[in-house]
């Protein structure tokens, strides 16, 4: 994850383009992609984000090859690093980034989330999704995954890489929660503070007690059970909050008008 971002600049998502490699989808695939991608609803930032529907799970199936997994990668390269996520290894190898993005594009295209290698049935469905939505709308973090949803007015503008509570101190599932408060700057961890004094919270945003989405100089390493990022996107989400863009540091803001929704999916 890159930190050497010091500005906010909006990313849009890019149409994805078609490429000849698409095959058609045998008539058992085009059932499974109408029941997939068809009945989704457009997310609403003040629904109930109780989350209801059932999702399928992926198609059974031998492994995906490893040239398949490479266009698969290619593929995901078109859509998800526009979103905010890191740009892949064209490798065939389905390691960590890799399994973070797969569990993203099953995630915002209605399959059941998982890390799982895909099988070769998968790979032709998820190359056929030209967009990704969800239903729940606000912050949505799913830990499976990895990732959050910025997903605000009906429309998923960003996925970015998280990383979450390490063993013991586990990020707890939340549903219903809302931004109540934000930090200007680098703020010390009542919990465990910093031992410089210069802070390891980045513009947090507290949404359940002491849990917070925060800037991190490390991002890549496990918390005490709060959700990292980039400092780049800490920034990113400040803004999207309608934070100050200028302070002092440990100002505070409450963001009375605009409290985003936060769901932290297991």
């Amino acid at each position: 994850m890159s930190t050497h971002e010091t500005g906010y600049i909006p990313v849009e998502p890019e149409r994805r383009i078609l490429t000849p490699f698409r095959v058609v989808a045998t008539a058992a695939l085009a059932g499974y992609l109408a029941f997939t991608s068809g009945g989704l609803e457009r997310p609403n930032f003040d629904a109930d984000t109780t989350l209801v529907h059932a999702l399928p799970d992926v198609p059974a199936g031998p492994p995906a090859s490893k040239a398949e997994i490479i266009t698969l990668q290619n593929d995901m390269n078109q859509i998800l690093p526009p979103l905010g996520m890191n740009k892949l290894a064209v490798d065939g190898n389905v390691g960590i980034n890799t399994q973070d993005a797969i569990c993203a594009m099953r995630m915002f295209s209605g399959s059941k989330p998982s890390r799982t290698t895909p099988t070769s049935l998968e790979v032709q469905s998820l190359l056929k999704k030209d967009t990704l939505s969800y239903r729940t709308g606000g912050l949505v973090v799913n830990l499976t995954c990895q990732v959050m949803g910025v997903n605000l007015d009906n429309k998923l503008s960003n996925i970015f890489p998280i990383t979450s509570g390490k063993p013991g101190k586990e990020t707890p599932a939340v549903n219903g929660a809302k931004v109540y408060k934000g930090i200007y700057g680098w703020h010390d961890s009542t919990l465990t503070p910093s031992e410089t004094g210069e802070g390891n919270m980045q513009f947090p945003l507290y949404y359940k007690g002491p849990y917070a989405i925060h800037g991190s100089r490390a991002p890549e390493g496990q918390s005490n059970g709060c959700i990292r990022v980039s400092m780049a996107n800490a920034m990113k989400l400040w803004q999207i909050a309608g934070g100050p863009a200028q302070g002092k540091r440990e100002d505070v803001f409450k963001p009375w008008r605009k409290k985003i929704p936060v769901t932290i999916q297991k």
